[in-house]
């Protein structure tokens, strides 16, 4: 079974709630495995050694940008000559997505990443990797929960997911193979 490391804050409204729980429910039907360090599992030692030891072990990675913060107003690179004080109505996501997505990417796992809409920041900008960043709008303004339910499950179904996911999926995939037979190699050299 591939195991996958899952990114995303602990922390989750219910909309958060529902995509990521049919979020995983996909993953899981690919014969995927979740992994991730603070829900289910726990290390002994510092949080990123935890993640790193943890992501050793995995073939892929999801990287999922929730609101977490909220910035209704900043000063961006304050005292420089590039000092902006126009930035307004932004979202951050949990300093950890962009932690974990650096140690993904170090170690060449194939990355999906999905943010919700508004969220900004490192792994969420567009360029900051070659990977298309899936974006989801789970604001609840003028919307039933029901209406949210229905355009999460909409999303799940369209062919704006599903084309990506099913190439990181075959990535992953590929990655595992990979790594398995580096695995196989290593033991006929010893």
């Amino acid at each position: 079974m591939n195991n996958i490391f899952v990114s995303k804050p602990n922390a989750l409204n219910t909309s958060q709630c529902k995509f990521y729980n049919d979020l995983e429910e996909i993953i899981k039907t690919r014969g995927l495995q979740i992994s991730s360090l603070g829900s289910k599992q726990y290390s002994n030692k510092a949080p990123l050694l935890g993640v790193h030891e943890l992501m050793n072990d995995c073939e892929g990675a999801v990287i999922i940008g929730f609101k977490q913060i909220e910035v209704q107003q900043c000063i961006e690179k304050g005292g420089t000559d590039k000092e902006s004080r126009d930035r307004k109505g932004f979202f951050l996501p949990t300093p950890w997505n962009n932690l974990e997505a650096g140690i993904a990417f170090a170690l060449d796992l194939p990355l999906l990443i999905i943010r919700e809409k508004g969220v900004e920041g490192g792994i969420f900008d567009v360029g900051v990797t070659d990977k298309f960043i899936h974006q989801i709008d789970l604001s609840v303004e003028n919307k039933s929960q029901e209406e949210i339910n229905l355009q999460i499950q909409k999303y799940f179904k369209s062919e704006a997911f599903l084309q990506p996911f099913n190439e990181w999926h075959e990535e992953v995939i590929v990655f595992r193979w990979k790594k398995t037979m580096r695995k196989m190699q290593q033991r006929e050299y010893i």
